[in-house]
């Protein structure tokens, strides 16, 4: 049987390394780990790192969802537009992206630079809903907030990858220093909603000590 010593325990990151922008705004936040022990290899470092980060881009994923409620059809879910060279060079960062927040993940092939253009959807959009009657808002909101629907600035992505969602599965045994992969051992979904309690609390209790 496998030690005790052996069985790696869930690596947290706080991925503040120049305090926290979202979705706390904390500048005195520092950077922060949890979780190393004597087995930690360089490569569980590095994906705990990318983990962190992602969990994240998805806390402001999550408030934006919950701000649109009111604006999107409940038959229809938002795909993230991903873009910039980090997350072109690593497949393995867009498929945490991509489970982590339960959403489709693009690349789009024509553009290069993913928050103008995410400004520009967002800036045409407004002019458009202030032009129509005050009585269709909400049936053009509901019609045209799902990303599948880009008809108010009459553009199309050039898909150079969809990725969806992992469905997960389940695997027998503990996670080991000998390389039991984590992501067999509990679906996917449970993983990250495991990471995602485990660096709020992690974030929560350290935040008293930041000034």
């Amino acid at each position: 049987g496998k030690t005790q010593s052996s069985i790696l325990p869930m690596i947290t990151v706080v991925p503040f390394l120049s305090g926290e922008r979202s979705t706390g705004y904390r500048d005195g936040a520092t950077g922060c780990v949890m979780g190393l022990t004597r087995n930690t290899t360089p490569a569980h470092f590095v994906k705990s790192c990318l983990e962190g980060v992602i969990l994240r881009v998805n806390a402001i994923i999550c408030l934006l969802r919950e701000a649109a409620k009111t604006t999107m059809n409940d038959a229809s879910l938002p795909c993230i537009v991903a873009s910039g060279t980090a997350l072109e060079r690593n497949a393995l960062w867009r498929r945490m992206l991509c489970d982590c927040s339960g959403l489709d993940v693009v690349m789009d092939g024509d553009v290069s630079d993913g928050t103008s253009r995410g400004a520009a959807r967002l800036a045409a959009a407004a002019v458009i809903r202030s032009q129509k009657p005050a009585s269709n808002i909400n049936a053009v909101n509901s019609e045209n907030m799902s990303m599948s629907e880009i008809s108010w600035i009459n553009e199309k992505l050039t898909v150079s990858e969809c990725l969806a969602p992992s469905k997960g599965g389940e695997a027998k045994g503990p996670i080991t220093a000998e390389g039991v992969d984590h992501d067999k051992l509990i679906t996917t979904s449970v993983k990250w909603s495991k990471a995602t309690a485990s660096q709020d609390s992690f974030i929560h209790a350290l935040s008293p000590l930041w000034r």
